[in-house]
């Protein structure tokens, strides 16, 4: 599978940490050869909009989720590993 990118999502975050688990507030700057596919978009109510993180690692396939990771100076539980298809990790083996 090859995927073309045919846009960007852009808001303030500069790094993962100020994300939140909610979201931000973003908009999606389509490139200008895909303007026409826009027409009537403006008569729907909702769109799905499917990104693809660009700076993450591709390696990486078990993580310990934020809410289960240790306190500073703490070693982390082996027992709070998961793989990352049980969690929101950004972390994805695709390519």
């Amino acid at each position: 599978m090859e995927l073309k990118p045919i846009g960007r999502v852009v808001n303030a975050c500069l790094d993962r940490k100020s994300m939140t688990t909610l979201g931000v507030p973003s908009r999606v700057e389509l490139l200008p050869e895909y303007t026409p596919a826009l027409l009537h978009l403006d008569k729907h109510t909702h769109i799905w909009v499917l990104g693809w993180l660009g700076e993450v690692e591709r390696d990486v396939l078990q993580v310990i989720p934020r809410g289960l990771k240790a306190k500073p100076g703490e070693e982390p539980d082996p027992r709070n590993l998961h793989g990352v298809f049980a969690v929101r990790s950004p972390a994805r083996p695709n390519p």
